[in-house]
């Protein structure tokens, strides 16, 4: 966290979770190891924090297209995650 400024690692992670919830919506089926490259981009740092919320903020005006269901918002989820 002191290096990036916010923890790469749960960024990772909620990228990791809506790249798997899309496969799946999509595909109908899920490869794990498909998005390894940008996830462990991520997680080295090598993403901003703006950059990930830039990233959420266009799956979410992508999202109904999609799937009409609604979905959490998964930046609601970081928001639930005050910073140390």
């Amino acid at each position: 966290y002191e290096l990036y400024g916010f923890d790469c690692k749960f960024a990772m992670h909620l990228v990791r979770l809506c790249l798997e919830i899309e496969q799946i919506l999509t595909e109908g089926e899920l490869t794990l190891n498909k998005h390894s490259e940008i996830l462990k981009s991520i997680r080295r740092g090598e993403w901003t924090e703006q950059q990930v919320r830039d990233w959420f903020a266009e799956k979410k005006k992508c999202r109904t297209r999609l799937n009409p269901v609604r979905m959490p918002d998964l930046l609601d989820a970081i928001r639930m995650f005050p910073r140390p």
